[in-house]
């Protein structure tokens, strides 16, 4: 994905851990982004690329495995920006002091769909299209796509917004058990109260 002024290469990606799938979406993505019909690794020989995204601690080294992997593969020499939880707010700083990185990995759908929104993203190309098409499944494909185009692709998911809970432990207490978010906030606000 690309910021409107091809400065900035977007690719998207939740979740946590690495491996030969985020090494492939990341060859995928600088493929798409490299000139003619040159392989990656011709193309990007030497090649300097600034990629920017949440991983701190033990995720960034697992990253930077893929970077050195990457960088073996290819030729191109790649400096990692952690940004942490502040991935919007980095990009924001950076877009105002026209610094943006080559590649960026955004952490959550709403963050890619804004930003189509907003003008600043155009369409991976035809050729990563067609690949994102060969490689993904539907709901892949549409996750990363907004009003049919696609923008980037996911290559790791985490479900992060799940509330676990011990049934009996409200049964114990004498209260049902909730089954939607509000119910478990009205049970919060009883137990708070008492």
């Amino acid at each position: 994905m690309l910021f409107s002024n091809d400065r900035a290469r977007f690719w998207s990606a939740p979740g946590r851990g690495f491996g030969h799938r985020a090494f492939a979406a990341f060859l995928l993505l600088v493929a798409a982004c490299s000139s003619g019909g040159q392989s990656a690794s011709n193309a990007l020989r030497g090649a300097r690329i600034q990629v920017l995204a949440v991983w701190t601690g033990a995720e960034q080294e697992r990253f930077q495995q893929v970077i050195r992997e990457f960088e073996t593969e290819t030729g191109a020499s790649v400096q990692y920006v952690a940004a942490g939880h502040r991935i919007g707010d980095v990009l924001e700083e950076q877009r105002a002091a026209n610094q943006l990185p080559d590649v960026a990995f955004l952490p959550q759908p709403g963050l890619l769909q804004q930003y189509v929104r907003e003008g600043r993203l155009v369409p991976l190309d035809s050729a990563a299209a067609t690949e994102v098409a060969r490689n993904y499944p539907k709901i892949w494909r549409e996750l990363g796509s907004v009003d049919g185009r696609v923008y980037g692709v996911w290559f790791k998911a985490a479900d992060k917004s799940l509330v676990w809970y011990r049934v009996g432990a409200f049964e114990r207490a004498g209260i049902v058990p909730p089954r939607t978010i509000e119910g478990l906030e009205a049970v919060a606000r009883s137990v708070t109260a008492a």
